[in-house]
């Protein structure tokens, strides 16, 4: 018999996908959010610091799309958010049997081929991308797989 307790707080770190047990109170939000993920195709989702989107987005919302049906592709910023992008996709082209990709919108499109699911894409932490040491290029390259993406 284990006597480990788990606390069901987590303090500053975000709620994730397996917490759902834990994660309460935000139906409504979750809700409106899942809806809007089929009116749109690309939704910013932003607030204060500290007010739980990332716990919305990777718990709540996370936890409306079957992971069997659905490619989920976390990225946060790190150095660049182009690297980290690539990397994450091609992360789940390794997973799904599929070789590395060297552009984002052509990887996206070889992890569908290789899962025959629709991929979303979670950027957590976005703002990053203006406001900590903005690099001009880093942004125009972004928006730029944005703009063939969309």
């Amino acid at each position: 018999m284990s006597d480990t307790i788990h606390s069901p707080f987590k303090f500053l770190d975000a709620f994730q996908r397996e917490d759902a047990g834990l994660y309460f109170g935000r139906d409504r939000e979750v809700d409106e959010l899942y809806e809007l993920t089929f009116d749109t195709r690309l939704i910013v989702f932003f607030g204060a610091s500290g007010t739980g989107k990332t716990s919305l987005v990777q718990c709540g919302l996370a936890n409306k799309f079957p992971p069997a049906r659905w490619q989920e592709l976390y990225i946060r910023r790190n150095e660049n958010i182009n690297t980290s992008l690539l990397g994450s996709i091609n992360d789940a082209l390794a997973q799904a049997g599929g070789a590395p990709s060297e552009d984002p919108v052509d990887g996206l499109k070889a992890l569908h081929r290789h899962t025959y699911t629709p991929a979303y894409l979670l950027f957590d932490q976005f703002e990053e991308l203006f406001i900590l040491q903005p690099d001009k290029a880093e942004q125009q390259a972004f928006f730029a797989f944005l703009q063939r993406f969309m």
